[in-house]
């Protein structure tokens, strides 16, 4: 198996395994009954449900743009399904302008990691292993093209 399609099934089984794994100290556990990975989406959803202008555009928007981030993977995902065709990227640059949108929480929401639970940083590396995948060449290809024959 090619690096790009090991880098593409990682990314898809490590976002599942996100999605039920904690995200944040005191966030929902699948003991209780509750995703984790959806209450930290609709969490994320939140200032469109609920918005104060006091909190500021920025401090609303980056957590709404983060949580449409995972409506990006799961396209791409569905795009990128490993096959002969060269490296894109568009999807590589889509994907790691969402891993740093997807960053804020660590700098602007809690300003530490402490609070940060696996779920979140394992949701974190699919985006770069998506990103890797797509930005290597799929099984079948060459790295360079073909030269004309002497």
């Amino acid at each position: 198996m090619k690096l790009s399609a090991w880098l593409y099934y990682s990314a898809f089984l490590i976002y599942v395994v996100a999605w039920g794994t904690p995200v944040v100290e005191g966030g929902a556990t699948l003991a209780e009954g509750r995703l984790p990975g959806w209450q930290a989406f609709v969490a994320a959803l939140n200032p469109l449900l609920r918005w104060d202008a006091g909190d500021g555009l920025v401090r609303a928007l980056l957590p709404v743009t983060s949580a449409l981030t995972n409506l990006l993977f799961i396209g791409l995902l569905v795009r990128l399904v490993p096959r002969a065709a060269r490296p894109r990227p568009i999807a590589v640059g889509a994907l790691l302008a969402a891993t740093l949108v997807n960053g804020h929480w660590i700098w602007f929401a809690y300003e530490t990691t402490e609070r940060l639970r696996l779920g979140y940083f394992l949701w974190l590396g699919a985006f770069l292993c998506l990103a890797g995948s797509a930005a290597l060449p799929p099984r079948g290809a060459s790295r360079q093209p073909e030269t004309g024959a002497a």
